[in-house]
């Protein structure tokens, strides 16, 4: 089935509705460069980029059972990798909210983000034409939605999961980025008791949506309804809104990332276990929400840094997500291996391939198309300057 981001009193949050400081005066003027790159890095979250890889790698596992694994045991480990992309929603309403300055026009907004999801989006698109040229899997009239990010408002699994068919989430994320600067002003001005109530209410609303629509298969009007939908996944990226701006108030008490990382997994674990309308958000929503919260409190209060190998991962998991699952069904298409160990093999290498190749993309075409779309250095705008993650799912 295609699938397809308080505080000790040193470094306290402020309670009013401001930006957080993205540099931590006390650490930076430390006075050595291990300092400064220290705080830089926590400036940045740069636990929620690494994160990220791990959120990829999930849905990754996912996809490689739907192309090439067929043990139905290794189902129970991998099927829940769906819920990866209710992490990239989550930390996609986090970030850009962490990342906001009051001051921010629309068309500013806009510009960066066609900057950052368009070149590789229109490449990954061209990769799924090409890929449905050689197996006939989807006529091209189908994937034309995608082309334009609308895919996922067509109640038809022949048309949003056609083409490449991991591009149906960016089609949820545009219209999340089209809404977020008509709303983020207003829920920036919400009382910190109203955000946390309405918090409240929308991760309930996420929570009981494929509960009471409870599709039996990965197809039909009701697993579009739950799982495609762009204003039903909505509630999930303003769920990151609401969290980021709680955060940013010192809303929350200390959470420690080591124990709610150990339940997330432990969650994760057992969800392979439970029906398939509560694998994708309604399982993994919480644990996800704790985890994005305790990852940006731990960099803030000046934990141990995430792993620079672990960050760059992250940095790279955009282009990672949009090329993986070619990879796999390319693979598929030309043999599909015997075993269950041989296809574990193939898998991991085909792992390596796709982190390889998204290296490459990240590196040599989505930053220099970035910077250039931008029209300025890439550090030139308060969101580059701060951003801990690659923000597209």
């Amino acid at each position: 089935m295609p699938t397809a981001a308080v505080m000790p009193p040193a470094t306290a949050l402020p309670r009013d509705n401001t930006p957080l400081p993205r540099v931590l005066p006390s650490r930076a003027a430390a006075g050595s460069a291990a300092d400064a790159r220290a705080a830089k890095s926590r400036s940045r979250l740069d636990s929620l980029t690494g994160i990220r890889a791990l959120a990829a790698f999930a849905v990754f596992a996912h996809h490689a059972h739907s192309a090439l694994i067929t043990s139905p045991g290794l189902g129970h480990l991998t099927r829940q990798g769906s819920s990866g992309v209710a992490f990239f929603f989550v930390l996609s309403g986090f970030v850009l909210t962490w990342s906001s300055r009051p001051d921010d026009t629309a068309r500013s907004f806009y510009r960066r983000r066609v900057a950052r999801i368009l070149p590789l989006y229109l490449l990954a698109w061209w990769g799924g034409v090409a890929l449905n040229l050689v197996t006939g899997e989807s006529p091209l009239v189908n994937q034309l939605p995608a082309l334009f990010g609308l895919q996922a408002w067509v109640p038809s699994d022949r048309v949003h999961f056609a083409g490449n068919a991991v591009l149906w989430s960016l089609s949820c994320e545009a219209f999340f980025y089209l809404v977020f600067p008509l709303v983020i002003g207003r829920l920036r001005g919400l009382s910190t008791r109203a955000a946390a109530v309405l918090l409240g209410c929308v991760l309930g609303a996420a929570i009981a949506w494929p509960v009471l629509l409870h599709p039996t298969s990965g197809t039909g009007v009701r697993y579009w309804l739950m799982y495609l939908f762009p204003p039903a996944r909505f509630l999930e990226f303003a769920a990151g809104i609401l969290l980021a701006l709680l955060v940013s108030r010192g809303a929350f008490g200390r959470i420690p990332l080591g124990p709610v990382s150990v339940l997330a997994a432990a969650v994760y674990l057992l969800a392979g276990w439970a029906p398939m309308h509560l694998q994708p958000v309604a399982l993994m929503l919480i644990p996800w929400a704790l985890v994005i919260v305790a990852a940006a409190q731990h960099d803030l209060a000046g934990g141990r840094p995430a792993p620079g190998w672990l960050v760059r991962l992250g940095i790279w998991s955009y282009a990672f997500y949009l090329f993986h699952q070619l990879i796999l069904k390319d693979f598929a298409f030309v043999h599909r291996p015997g075993g269950t160990l041989m296809q574990l093999v193939c898998s991991l290498v085909l792992l390596l391939v796709a982190t390889a190749l998204a290296g490459l993309l990240a590196e040599r075409v989505e930053k220099p198309l970035e910077r250039r779309l931008r029209g300025r250095p890439a550090t030139g705008s308060g969101e580059q300057r701060s951003r801990p993650a690659q923000l597209a799912p």
